[in-house]
């Protein structure tokens, strides 16, 4: 019990470093946007045994070879293999790329606190700088290569890269490996995947679709996000701690589509929300009641 009482503490304290979150407006504006509505369906898609998109052309699906996953305790996702799937839309000369994330949020936690992959440990990110979690990492190289060549198709298409859960973070680590500008990377409820260093040398546009009381989003795992690009979909009324029932895709699903019925109900971590989350006081007895 005090781990995981540790887990959300630290879990606000992590938000609270956040530096940038979209306004109400920013954050109305860009859910409503192109980008984000493909997001959230390829995204579900990935989940599916149904590809269709309206507008695009499924591509196929990519799947983790069972050597890259080997050492990473989630085995449940796919069958026991993670995959991608690739869509294309002539019309609109867009590349879409989601990737398979997990439900199953108590097997994702347990992987997040394997040591090696928490606290010092990790693989080095080859395609860059500093350390990243081992098992996101070795799920996106073992669909890199055919992902790459499918990319070469389509030099001049805008490509955006999704997910879900692990699925966000498996698109934040493969997005950055690309090389090209012409990226957008929007993960939703998506851990932490790589340390300082990581973050300081991610270079491509990346926008995080986070709840304040999703634990996978917020959770200190002993990683950090690469991105203070933040739109917080939560509202002051669901919960003041964290905790697994936010993190289903089908959670921000409803979120989303509330939002565009309220107004400033939404939480943005304002300075007077700030200040009370700063207090250990406040948080400790609100994990108790």
């Amino acid at each position: 019990m005090s781990g995981i009482l540790s887990a959300v503490f630290n879990s606000k304290l992590d938000l609270l470093n956040q530096e940038k979150k979209g306004s109400f407006s920013e954050t109305s504006n860009f859910l409503k946007s192109e980008k984000a509505r493909l997001s959230f369906t390829a995204s579900k898609k990935a989940y599916s045994d149904d590809k269709f998109i309206n507008g695009f052309s499924h591509l196929g699906s990519i799947r983790a070879s069972a050597s890259s996953v080997l050492d990473f305790a989630v085995q449940k996702i796919g069958g026991g293999q993670s995959s991608g799937d690739v869509w294309h839309s002539q019309e609109k000369n867009i590349l879409l790329i989601a990737f398979k994330g997990t439900d199953n949020a108590t097997d994702l936690i347990a992987d997040l606190g394997i040591m090696d992959k928490i606290r010092g440990g990790g693989s080095d990110f080859e395609e860059g700088n500093g350390k990243v979690h081992s098992g996101f990492y070795k799920t996106m190289k073992g669909m890199k290569s055919e992902l790459d060549d499918i990319i070469l198709k389509f030099p001049d298409a805008e490509i955006i890269v999704t997910g879900h859960s692990l699925g966000g973070a498996v698109a934040e680590l493969y997005g950055q490996t690309l090389d090209t500008d012409n990226v957008e990377i929007i993960s939703i409820g998506a851990p932490q995947v790589g340390d300082q260093e990581f973050k300081k040398n991610y270079s491509k546009s990346l926008s995080r679709i986070i709840h304040h009381a999703d634990i996978i989003t917020t959770g200190n795992f002993g990683y950090v996000h690469p991105s203070n690009k933040v739109y917080e979909v939560g509202l002051s009324s669901d919960s003041s701690f964290s905790s697994l029932k936010f993190h289903g895709l089908e959670e921000y699903e409803k979120m989303i589509h509330r939002f565009d019925d309220l107004d400033n109900q939404v939480i943005y971590r304002s300075e007077e929300h700030t200040s009370e989350l700063q207090s250990p006081c406040n948080l400790v007895c609100r994990l108790l009641l």
